[in-house]
């Protein structure tokens, strides 16, 4: 939520399973998505308390990122369908 930075870390590639990866992503948490795993659920949370096109603004201005008002929704329609409602 810092905004972007370069980050050069080593990378490997199985020659039997032919798949590649870094081993430092997941030892820094690293999500696999350009933007990490709180940008969309900050936005989310965000979408469910005022209109999309602000929340997205809100985004904007705090992390750097651009986010679209459909984006928004989407993130918080996804957050919500996820959700149990209590019993």
């Amino acid at each position: 939520m810092v905004g972007g930075f370069a980050l050069e870390r080593a990378y490997f590639y199985c020659t039997r399973c032919s798949l590649g990866f870094y081993p430092l992503d997941e030892a820094l948490k690293l999500h696999p998505s350009a933007k990490q795993h709180n940008v969309p659920v900050m936005a989310a949370w965000l979408g469910s308390v005022m209109p999309f096109e602000t929340a997205a603004e809100a985004v904007r201005r705090a992390t750097g990122i651009a986010l679209s008002p459909s984006a928004v929704h989407e993130g918080t329609q996804e957050v919500a369908s996820a959700a149990s409602p209590l019993v």
